[in-house]
């Protein structure tokens, strides 16, 4: 099976630190932030093994790539293939 390589926006990796610095410092939660980047971490994996098991996000327009998102608790992750 292929396993597809992921690269981030910069954008992304800033949001998920700040997301995982917000839970981890300002509501001094740390067990809860770890919790967090491991299931960050496991979904990665995840969508590199089975990249076409989440779910089509539909936009309003047609589209350049067919977008998907997966979730993580309170947060979407959205991808394309190229």
């Amino acid at each position: 099976m292929a396993i597809y390589k992921i690269e981030f926006l910069p954008i992304a990796k800033k949001d998920i630190d700040n997301i995982i610095y917000y839970i981890s410092y300002n509501l001094k939660n740390i067990t809860a932030s770890r919790k967090l980047r491991d299931l960050f971490l496991n979904s990665l994996d995840y969508i590199t093994e089975f990249p076409y098991g989440n779910s089509i996000y539909k936009f309003k327009k047609a589209l350049k790539y067919e977008y998907r998102s997966y979730r993580v608790k309170n947060f979407l992750i959205f991808l394309y293939y190229k």
